[in-house]
């Protein structure tokens, strides 16, 4: 079941109105749910509305972090970095035989992470 593009902004028309489910609009348009976004888009630029877009916050915040980081790292002095370095090293290390250390000195307690996920 083929429909014309009119017919099919019509039904978009109308799920973006409300007036039919997903489910409905599904069947009536013979797409999948990623279907029945798309033409929901395109109903909604015939009409001159903005689209929604994906939002790519994460990235940019990485940046973000990434260039404060950056800022931190620059202010430090040799004796500093290299310190940071050796840190880093060790969590890495920690990670990779499956704990963390949390606190310092006497209060120092080691976790496992094999409850956490890693990922």
């Amino acid at each position: 079941m083929h429909n014309t593009r009119s017919e099919n902004l019509d039904i978009a028309r109308r799920y973006v109105n409300g007036e039919l489910t997903p489910t409905e609009a599904q069947k009536m348009l013979g797409v999948t749910r990623n279907g029945i976004y798309y033409w929901a888009n395109e109903y909604r630029r015939s009409i001159g509305e903005t689209v929604p877009t994906k939002p790519r916050n994460s990235a940019i915040r990485e940046e973000v972090a990434d260039t404060d980081e950056l800022n931190r790292l620059s202010s430090l002095s040799r004796e500093q970095l290299i310190d940071e370095v050796i840190r880093a090293k060790v969590g890495e290390a920690r990670a990779k035989k499956g704990y963390e250390v949390k606190g310092g000195g006497a209060s120092r307690e080691y976790v496992s992470l094999s409850s956490k996920n890693t990922k």
